[in-house]
């Protein structure tokens, strides 16, 4: 005789231990990944110092401070994403009309394209007496360690907790804290360091506060909803975060910015002539010219995601479809204008307290190398703090989807 087994409870529980467990196991995978040096014959591989692009790798799960099997982090697969959007915009390409294995077969040729020009940037910002073969060799290493750590961040996405992006805040995590650790040690040997130091803790306390405010901060359009009754409708609202492009356009902006500078690099060393040389070194975010490229490209970043994170044309369709309405707008092309209004409006907004934040610092580091380590720390923070919101949204989401269930039989 067979014994039915008993149905397992959906509780939130049971929804989301198995979720964390297999964060935990990711996690582990990719700090041993971190961990595995890549071999190099009994050579050491001694890494050129750019505390720069080191927390610029640290903020897209990377790490160049080290030659191992997983350095590459997810530059390469951002950076598609972000060029992927841009090819899709022109129309004469025809590739939004692809289906989605098309489409998803030339984006992998791309980030391979991507993964194969950072690689070979990697292994150019290290010093090692190696061979020719030996350099291709870890090139390869690299590549394949980077389209592993593409796998578990979607892995992640579909099992785990925080999605794709949450390997870039456990490295982001780790990488603040030894850069701050450095920091302060700096400081504490030199005069007034100790005022410096109280500063620096002023303006980290800032910055969380700031944060906080806003990424929860947010402008509420009311809406009528034609089947719920009229005493629940004022709790009807289309929310727009004040912040809206959030920490994702930092994290583009930066992964974009290292594509671009190891490509030069590339340039560079093979055309050893003399303005390539000194371009490739203009547009490093350790200078003036670098550092104004850097905050063009991070407010442009912050205005687009600002859109794509709310897609006014879709909200109108669906005001639309389900008969609901903002008051003294009418439905359709009027609700899709005035919704695109106030996108815009606080997609700049949020795009100038993100410049101000995450670009604005550079420039004391074009001015004062020695603060070179600190210049990027307010930037990878807020988007640390965006990613823990993120992840915070979703145990919230789960938890009031399991507090109706107790009222749905």
């Amino acid at each position: 005789m067979r014994l039915r087994k008993k149905p397992k409870k959906d509780t939130l529980i049971n929804f989301f231990v198995p979720k964390f467990l297999w964060t935990m196991f990711i996690l582990i995978t990719y700090m041993i990944g971190s961990a595995i040096p890549i071999p190099l014959g009994g050579t050491m591989a001694e890494a050129k110092s750019n505390y720069v692009l080191q927390l610029a790798s640290n903020a897209t799960g990377g790490d160049i401070s080290n030659l191992t099997l997983l350095s590459l982090g997810l530059g390469p697969w951002m950076s598609s994403m972000i060029i992927w959007q841009v090819l899709v915009m022109i129309k004469p390409l025809g590739l939004g009309s692809l289906s989605e294995r098309e489409s998803g077969y030339l984006r992998n040729i791309l980030i391979l394209f991507l993964s194969i020009v950072q690689s070979i940037g990697i292994v150019l910002s290290f010093k090692m007496n190696v061979d020719y073969e030996t350099k291709v060799g870890v090139v390869i290493m690299l590549i394949a360690g980077g389209f592993f750590t593409v796998w578990l961040a979607y892995l992640n996405a579909a099992k785990g907790v925080g999605g794709s992006m949450l390997i870039m805040l456990f490295k982001m995590i780790t990488g603040v804290e030894q850069q701050l650790g450095e920091t302060f040690k700096m400081l504490s040997k030199i005069s007034n360091g100790k005022w410096i130091m109280a500063l620096v803790a002023l303006a980290i306390l800032i910055l969380v506060i700031m944060s906080v405010i806003m990424e929860r901060s947010e402008y509420r359009i009311p809406v009528t909803r034609v089947m719920i009754n009229n005493d629940l409708n004022k709790d009807s609202y289309i929310p727009i975060k004040v912040n809206n492009g959030g920490g994702m356009a930092i994290m583009f902006a930066m992964s974009l910015f290292m594509i671009v500078n190891y490509l030069l690099q590339i340039i560079a060393h093979h055309f050893p002539v003399g303005f390539l040389k000194t371009f490739a070194k203009g547009v490093s975010m350790y200078s003036f010219a670098g550092a104004t490229l850097y905050v063009i490209v991070l407010f442009a970043l912050a205005i687009m995601f600002g859109f794509v994170n709310i897609d006014a044309g879709q909200i109108a369709e669906g005001l639309r479809n389900s008969g609901d309405y903002i008051k003294n707008v009418k439905p359709g092309k009027d609700t899709k204008r005035y919704l695109t209004k106030y996108v815009a409006f606080f997609s700049i907004v949020g795009s100038i307290y993100i410049t101000l934040v995450a670009g604005g610092p550079l420039y004391i580091g074009a001015m004062q190398p020695k603060y070179a380590k600190v210049v990027m720390i307010p930037g990878i923070a807020m988007m640390c703090f965006g990613m823990i919101f993120n992840v915070q949204e979703q145990i919230r989401a789960a938890k009031s989807l399991y507090s109706y269930k107790k009222w749905i039989k």
